[in-house]
């Protein structure tokens, strides 16, 4: 790879002489104190002249507060302005700085990242998933509504993604020349099981929120360093539950489905030429209904669990991918109330999204959202023999 600037217009944060702390302030600003101010006045002299250079300055730094963990290096910052600050001794040197562009500091070569014998990359990028290796278990129970006249939580609400994840972006002349980001042999497990404690006949229950969202550039998923050049991929999750559920009697259930969906490839191209490209397989899903509780039960309606998932590649890329299943539900008892039957069917579909963060000779960065990977299941019934008829 060929770098755009030289080695020393690149300043690792945090062994300076006589360095006694320094903390960012988001993406705009850093802050350092010095012991003393000559050495304070030094360390301005040195950044500033880097900065008045055809190549600018840039920073990294292994501070927690700059990262969101310890010793990753991982955000590179354009150093804009240095100023002298401090009383009565001026020891203060505050950086105002702005997130670098790739293309700034990248003027040919690879960057590349993907799954191999010695490094396997079949991940679990989990929603309120626990067990990261099967990544096919609920992490923690979800609080859904509460009031007097029915309760609702969420018992078993997760979706665990597992996947190669890889990427290749090639530079050429300081612009993006051809771009493959993505996910290969993708398959998602999830289950919506709510628990719900109906105390008044003919109650409504209607939830449109957000029930979990974790991820952040606060927690790296994979990173590395080419040269002093940082690179990281972070996530963003999130859950958002959506029910509408007219329910006829006062009983108790626990009621749902789970759900497989082999999704296959799912990545993303970009050249000059062809713009944006997307790769993906034809999902096949298949659901189970899940039922427990009293016979007394009578609840119909429907129930929606959307998971999205954000990739954030450096100051590079972006892709998002949203994962919608309706299911149509029917919970109550048998004929003779013995049982409780819960019959479901679903719809659902798959949508991706896309933003490249680097200047592309006034080419449209953005891509998507584009709908994919629809399917739906047809009734299915489920019958538990243990139920409990309430007297």
């Amino acid at each position: 790879m060929t770098q755009a600037v030289p080695d020393d217009a690149i300043i690792p944060l945090g062994n300076q002489t006589a360095l006694r702390s320094l903390h960012c302030s988001g993406w705009d600003e850093v802050s350092l104190m010095f012991n003393t101010e000559a050495d304070a006045k030094a360390f301005q002299q040195t950044v500033v002249a880097k900065a008045a250079t055809d190549s600018g300055a840039f920073v990294t730094s292994t501070d927690r507060s700059c990262n969101g963990r310890e010793k990753t290096s991982l955000l590179l910052r354009r150093v804009n302005k240095v100023s002298l600050s401090g009383f009565p001794a001026q020891e203060i040197v505050t950086l105002d700085t702005s997130p670098a562009r790739y293309n700034e500091v990248i003027k040919d070569g690879n960057i590349s990242y993907s799954s191999s014998a010695e490094h396997p990359l079949h991940l679990c990028l989990g929603v309120n998933v626990g067990d990261a290796t099967s990544c096919d278990t609920a992490s923690r129970a979800l609080p859904v509504y509460s009031h007097e006249e029915l309760s609702v939580t969420c018992d078993n609400c997760f979706v665990g993604f597992a996947a190669d994840v890889f990427a290749n972006f090639h530079f050429q002349h300081f612009t993006m020349l051809t771009l493959v980001a993505g996910f290969k042999n993708l398959r998602a497990v999830g289950a919506l099981e709510l628990d719900m404690n109906i105390n008044k006949e003919n109650s409504f229950l209607g939830v449109d929120k957000d029930l979990w969202h974790a991820g952040g550039e606060d927690h790296p998923l994979i990173d590395f360093h080419i040269g002093l050049i940082p690179f990281v991929i972070h996530f963003d999750a999130k859950l958002h539950l959506l029910a509408d559920m007219q329910c006829n009697a006062a009983a108790a259930a626990k009621a749902g489905v789970s759900m497989e969906h082999v999704i296959g490839d799912n990545y993303l191209t970009w050249d000059p030429k062809h713009l944006w490209g997307h790769v993906h397989g034809t999902p096949t899903t298949t659901f189970t209904p899940i039922a427990s509780g009293s016979a007394d039960f009578d609840c119909t309606g429907s129930l929606s669990l959307l998971p999205t998932l954000d990739m954030h590649m450096s100051q590079i890329l972006t892709s998002s991918m949203a994962l919608t299943s309706k299911v149509t539900i029917e919970v109550k008892g048998d004929q003779k109330g013995i049982q409780i039957c819960e019959t479901a069917s679903y719809d659902s579909e798959i949508s991706s999204s896309a933003q490249l963060h680097m200047a592309f000779n006034h080419v449209k960065a953005d891509w998507g959202p584009r709908t994919w990977g629809l399917s739906k299941g047809d009734s299915k019934t489920h019958c538990e023999g243990n139920a409990t008829l309430l007297v």
